[in-house]
């Protein structure tokens, strides 16, 4: 959550490249995806993840696998979204904030698919020796 998830354009703001956090996206990926189904599916990849956890915690392993992919999945999607939404040419006013295109993926996203992929690992692994 804390660490670069995207680097967007910020050209328009006298910079290169723009950052955006893992919490930043968390907070405003649901306010960036009102018209558009695809990234809205994406951002759902969390409380899927939160669901997978809870399941496994309640011994419904097979469902908490089946959860698990399904939101490895969907991580795996974001890198055909094009475009986030981020602070304005004006600054960070809520009223500036606008979709900029992404240029690179951060370490961020990629701890994103990370812990997808150790749950699914997590989870077959306590599949097998049970």
């Amino acid at each position: 959550m804390t660490q670069t998830a995207v680097v967007v354009d910020g050209s328009d703001r006298g910079l290169e490249r723009l950052s955006s956090y893992g919490w930043e996206l968390l907070v405003l990926g649901g306010f960036s995806v009102f018209g558009d189904v695809p990234s809205l599916l994406i951002w759902l990849a969390n409380p899927i993840l939160a669901v997978a956890w809870v399941l496994y915690l309640l011994d419904r392993r097979r469902a908490a696998l089946i959860s698990a992919v399904t939101a490895f999945g969907l991580t795996l999607c974001f890198v055909w979204v094009k475009s986030v939404l981020g602070p304005g040419p004006e600054g960070v006013n809520v009223a500036d904030f606008e979709m900029r295109p992404i240029i690179s993926y951060g370490i961020g996203y990629w701890l994103w698919v990370a812990s997808a992929a150790v749950l699914i690992a997590g989870i077959a692994a306590g599949n097998s020796v049970s």
